[in-house]
This record gives C-alpha cells, structure tokens and sequence, in this order.
C-alpha cells in the first residue's frame, strides 16, 4: 500500500512540473534569447544579398523565425551555426514550411545576419 502511495505521489509531481513548464513557457520562451537586430545587421545583409534589408524587415524575420520554426522544433539560436552550416540547414528546413517565398526570406536573413561568423 505504501509503494502505491509513494507511486501515485510521484506522478503528481511530475504532472505538477509539466503544468508549471506549460504554464511558465510563454513566459521564459526562446524569443528573449533571440539577439534583437541592428543598423549593423541590416547593412551587413543588405550587402551580402544585395536586397534592401532593414532592421524592421530582420526583427519581423525574428518574429516569423519564432512563430514558424519552433512549431517543429527547439529554436536555435542564428549564433550557432556559421553562415555556411545555415546554408545547409536552411534551405531542407524551409522546404517544410508552406508560407510565401517572401517569408522565408525574411526567416533566411534573420538567420543568416545572426550567424555566428556574419561581418556585423
């Protein structure tokens, strides 16, 4: 009797923290770790892609990164891979997404300025 109490006590905990990290997750999500971009990534993508890229145009690739990648997965964050491992990654990753090529664009240089060997 006493095995089955103990039992049923530590599935109540567990159940107590998955609702404490359900509840808590929109609270201390990725999105804060996410970096915030600048003049300086904005120029520095403008340059590589010669695109007219902007600071508001990579903080709404930030927010469309948020909202569309981490419905599949962990966020990583852009400083994690390298340009070249992004140009990897990227391309299979949005293939899985049906959003508007425009989207992702703005996704690819959200990511792309944010690569940990990006000239910002």
């Amino acid at each position: 009797m006493k095995i089955l109490q103990l039992l049923h006590l530590q599935y109540a905990l567990r159940a107590g923290l998955i609702l404490m990290a359900i509840a808590y997750a929109p609270i201390t999500g990725c999105a804060p770790q996410l970096y915030q971009p600048s003049n300086a990534h904005a120029a520095w993508a403008a340059e590589k892609y010669a695109a007219p890229v902007t600071v508001s145009g990579l903080e709404e690739g930030r927010t469309l990164y948020t909202q569309y990648c981490a419905t599949c997965h962990y966020l990583h964050m852009p400083k994690e891979f390298t340009i070249a491992e992004w140009n990897t990654i990227y391309p299979v990753m949005a293939d899985k997404l049906s959003v508007a090529d425009s989207t992702r664009q703005k996704i690819m240089y959200y990511v792309m300025a944010g690569a940990r060997d990006a000239g910002k």
